[in-house]
């Protein structure tokens, strides 16, 4: 199927074992998927070379996380720290 063309090409190319192929074939489509859907529903309009950044960084920066053996990394969760505004005293929250 096209999936699993694609994932070959992925390792044939880009020289990373079958497992990585899949993940950044994976993250690849759903990413592809979002902006789609973000296109046909006229949410946002991309011009065709907004288009091919996006999904060029997008893709780009998947394969260098890959290649840098970081694949399994998990996603930090971002700390909640309380920022004092010393003018009015008051208290606010950073996320």
């Amino acid at each position: 199927d096209i999936a699993e063309k694609c994932v070959n090409l992925i390792e044939n190319d880009y020289g990373l074992p079958e497992r990585e192929a899949r993940e950044l074939f994976r993250q690849a489509w759903i990413y592809a998927y979002g902006v789609s859907m973000l296109s046909a529903t006229r949410m946002c309009i991309f011009t065709k070379d907004e288009l091919v950044q996006m999904l060029g960084k997008a893709f780009i920066s998947m394969l260098m996380y890959s290649k840098t053996g970081q694949l399994d990394t998990q996603t930090p969760i971002p700390r909640k720290r309380i920022k004092s505004n010393l003018s009015t005293g008051e208290n606010t929250w950073n996320i």
